[in-house]
C-alpha cells in the first residue's frame, strides 16, 4: 500500500466496490521507515507506490480484528488552520512542518523518518468510539513533507482539528494488548482461530529506541490462542499503518498492534438436525 495516501479514502473506495460490510485488514508499507517509497513485487517486477489487495472468498470464514496503541496525549494541542484533503498546510497559522518540528525540538530540515519515533499525533475520538477503542485518541503519522512546509497526514484532515503530541506508556501498551486479546477471544465464543494475521507498526518495534520487549509482546498475543495443537498459523509483519476494525467499522490506525483472527462461522443445524 502506498504510504502517502489518505487511507480513509482507500477504505471508502474498497467499500464502494466490494460493499461497506466487507472487513478490511492489513497494513501499509514503507522503506524501513524512511517514508519515501512503498515497494511491492508482482511477478518479476518491482513497483513503487503500489498496493496489494487479496480477497478471501470463503463464506464460512469471518475475521475478528482489533488494534491498540497504548500512547498518551499531552500538552496543548496544535490546531490545523489550513488543510487540503490529507495535506496539512498550516498549524497554528504558520507552515505546518516548521510548527510540528519546532514542537518536537527538531530542526526544520529533519526528515519524516526523524519525526516518526517521537512525533505520533493524537486526534480525539468521539465518546462512543473512544469507549470502544479503550483510548480517547487515535494516532496518526506524518508520511511526507513538501517543499512549501506542508505535511501529508495519514487520513483526510479537516481545518480546526486539534492534534496533540504523545508519549508512549510501556505499562499501558502491555495492559491494553491483554485487553484486546481477551476481547477477540470473547467474540470468538470458544472457537479456535483457523489463522491469525498480525500487523505491528514499525515505530512500535526495534525502531522505537529498542525499549519494548517484542518477544514478550508476541508471546502475550499468541499464547491465549494456543490450542491442543499449539499456536495457530500466524503471519505477522511490521508496517507503516494498520487497517483494523473500530467499533465494528473499518478504520485506519497508526502506531498500533493489530490482530486479525480468522474463524469458521458457527454451524447452524437445520430443523431435525440436518
Amino acid at each position: 500500500m502506498g504510504i502517502d495516501i489518505a487511507n480513509d479514502a482507500c477504505i471508502r473506495a474498497i467499500g464502494e466496490v466490494f460493499g461497506s460490510g466487507v472487513p478490511v485488514f492489513g497494513a501499509t508499507t514503507s522503506d524501513n521507515m524512511r517514508g519515501l517509497v512503498s515497494y511491492q513485487i508482482f511477478g518479476t517486477e518491482v513497483y513503487e507506490h503500489s498496493a496489494w489487495l487479496v480477497g478471501f472468498a470463503d463464506p464460512s470464514l469471518e475475521v475478528v480484528s482489533r488494534a491498540t496503541h497504548g500512547f498518551v496525549a499531552f500538552g496543548d494541542p496544535l490546531i490545523v488552520t489550513r488543510a487540503d484533503h490529507n495535506r496539512i498546510i498550516e498549524l497554528n497559522g504558520s507552515p505546518a512542518w516548521k510548527v510540528y518540528t519546532g514542537r518536537l525540538g527538531l530542526a526544520e530540515d529533519a526528515s519524516c523518518g526523524d519525526t516518526i519515533p517521537v512525533g505520533a499525533l493524537a486526534e480525539a475520538l468521539p465518546p462512543d468510539l473512544a469507549a470502544a477503542y479503550g483510548s480517547p485518541h487515535i494516532l496518526r503519522v506524518v508520511t511526507r513533507v513538501d517543499a512549501d512546509g506542508s505535511m501529508h497526514y495519514a487520513t483526510t484532515i479537516a481545518e480546526g482539528t486539534r492534534l496533540w503530541l504523545t508519549v508512549r506508556d510501556e505499562e499501558r501498551i502491555f495492559r491494553d494488548l491483554d485487553v484486546m486479546v481477551e476481547q477477540i477471544r470473547e467474540e470468538a465464543g470458544g472457537r479456535s482461530p483457523e489463522a491469525v494475521f498480525h500487523a505491528d507498526c514499525l515505530a512500535r518495534g526495534r525502531h522505537m529506541f529498542n525499549r519494548i520487549l517484542k518477544e514478550e509482546l508476541v508471546s502475550r498475543m499468541q499464547m491465549p490462542f494456543a490450542g491442543e495443537h499449539g499456536i495457530p498459523p500466524w503471519l505477522g509483519m511490521y508496517g507503516f499503518g494498520e487497517f483494523a476494525s473500530l467499533a465494528g467499522t473499518n478504520a485506519y490506525h497508526n502506531y498500533t498492534t493489530a490482530l486479525y483472527a480468522v474463524f469458521r462461522k458457527p454451524v447452524t443445524l437445520k430443523e431435525g438436525g440436518r
